[in-house]
C-alpha cells in the first residue's frame, strides 16, 4: 500500500484574492502570539501554521479571537489537523464565501445516524461506577456524565471535516482524581480549569489527514471548552488515555501520518456543605 499524500487542509476552489498576503501576515502574528506557532506558508490558498505537539483549548480560544480581529470582516473558517506529526492550523485565504448551487446546504449522503448510540456506549461503564458509588458527590457527578454523553453526541453529530467527512475514531470517558498540574502524561488537560475532583474526562480519537472546523468543535464542546487540549504526542499519555484506532486509521498511521488525541474536561459541580 503507498503511502497517502501528504496535503494541505484545503476547503473549495474559491479563487485567492488580492488581500491573500496581507491576510496570511496578519494571521501568522496571530498564530505565532498564540499557538507558538512557526513556519507558515501560504500555498494554493491555504494559510497554513505549525504548532507544538501539545495545545490547550484556551491557546485555541485565544487564536481564534486574534484570528478573528486580524482578518476582519473577512469570512474565513480555521481548520485544525496534523501533517508529520505536528499540529497544524490553517485558513482558506478568501474575501466571501461563495455559493453553491444549492444555496450552501449540503447533499451528502450518510449512513445511519448512529451518533447518540456510539455517545451512550462511550458514558456507559462510567455511569454504572457512578450510580454504584456511595460518595456524597455522586449525585453531581451522575449528572455530569449525563452532560458528557450529550456532548460527545454533539461532537460527533454536528463536527465534520470539509467535505462532511467524519471525524471521530473513538470517543471515551474517564473518571480522574488527578490533580490539574499532574501534567499531561496523567492528566492530559493542559489549561487547568477550575473544576471540582474527581476529573470528569472526555476522549476522543481524530481521523488523521482530515482538518476540523475550529468553531463547530467550540460550539460542540460547549463549557467543556473552557478546559482541555489537543495532542499529536499520544505516546507522552499513560494507557488509559490511549484510544482505539478504526482499520482506516491504522493504514493511514502506517502510511505516516499522526492522527490527533481531543481531552476535554466536564465541569462537575461543587458540593454544598449541609446546613447545620
Amino acid at each position: 500500500m503507498s503511502a497517502p499524500a501528504k496535503v494541505l487542509p484545503q476547503v473549495d476552489a474559491t479563487p485567492v484574492t488580492d488581500a491573500s498576503d496581507a491576510e496570511h501576515a496578519r494571521l501568522s502574528a496571530a498564530a505565532a502570539a498564540t499557538l507558538r506557532a512557526t513556519r507558515p506558508t501560504l500555498r494554493n490558498g491555504v494559510s497554513a501554521h505549525r504548532c507544538p505537539g501539545n495545545l490547550a483549548f484556551n491557546a485555541l480560544r485565544a487564536f481564534m479571537q486574534r484570528a478573528k480581529q486580524a482578518l476582519g470582516a473577512t469570512r474565513h473558517t480555521l481548520y485544525i489537523g496534523s501533517i508529520d506529526g505536528e499540529i497544524i492550523v490553517s485558513a482558506r485565504m478568501r474575501a466571501t464565501c461563495t455559493p453553491t448551487a444549492d444555496g450552501g446546504k449540503r447533499k451528502a449522503k450518510r449512513g445511519r445516524d448512529d451518533c447518540a448510540e456510539r455517545a451512550e456506549q462511550a458514558v456507559a461503564s462510567i455511569r454504572k461506577r457512578v450510580r454504584a458509588s456511595t460518595e456524597p458527590s455522586a449525585p453531581a457527578q451522575l449528572a455530569a456524565v449525563e452532560r458528557a454523553r450529550g456532548t460527545i453526541e454533539a461532537l460527533l453529530r454536528d463536527v465534520k471535516g470539509p467535505r462532511d467527512e467524519a471525524l471521530f475514531e473513538s470517543c471515551g470517558l474517564s473518571l480522574s482524581s488527578a490533580p490539574a498540574s499532574g501534567g499531561a502524561a496523567t492528566a492530559p488537560i493542559a489549561s487547568g480549569g477550575a473544576c471540582a475532583r474527581p476529573r470528569l474526562i472526555i476522549a476522543c480519537r481524530l481521523s488523521a489527514g482530515v482538518p476540523l472546523p475550529l468553531g463547530a468543535l467550540e460550539a460542540a464542546l460547549g463549557e467543556s471548552f473552557d478546559d482541555g487540549m489537543l495532542t499529536a504526542k499520544p505516546e507522552t499519555l499513560d494507557a488509559a488515555y490511549q484510544l482505539p484506532l478504526t482499520a482506516a486509521g491504522r493504514a493511514v498511521e502506517a502510511g505516516g501520518q499522526r492522527s490527533l488525541l481531543l481531552f476535554a474536561a466536564v465541569p462537575i459541580a461543587a458540593q454544598t456543605a449541609p446546613q447545620g
